[in-house]
């Protein structure tokens, strides 16, 4: 049955017909992936904006953790950290 319905569509519609609607297709795809592209477009983050010399290591959003012997938690949540060897 679908390839009747095919061979129907084929000898109604003639090839300039297929371009226009394969061309505007492609055309309305085009304009929704611009879209799309434009809404969920994120500016990339700059990781180290400044950063001395003299510091090896530079990290964001950083968590430390330290135990002591006793059994004291200590935690520490920092934008920035750097270590300097």
């Amino acid at each position: 049955m679908s390839t009747n319905v095919i061979n129907c569509l084929k000898m109604k519609f003639k090839r300039k017909t297929w371009i226009i609607i394969g061309l505007t297709s492609l055309a309305v795809l085009s304009i929704l992936m611009a879209l799309m592209m434009a809404f969920y477009k994120k500016t990339p983050q700059t990781l180290l904006k400044v950063m001395a010399d003299n510091v090896d290591l530079q990290v964001k959003n950083v968590v430390y953790t330290d135990v002591g012997q006793s059994g004291e938690k200590w935690e520490i949540k920092a934008d920035t950290a750097r270590y300097i060897k």
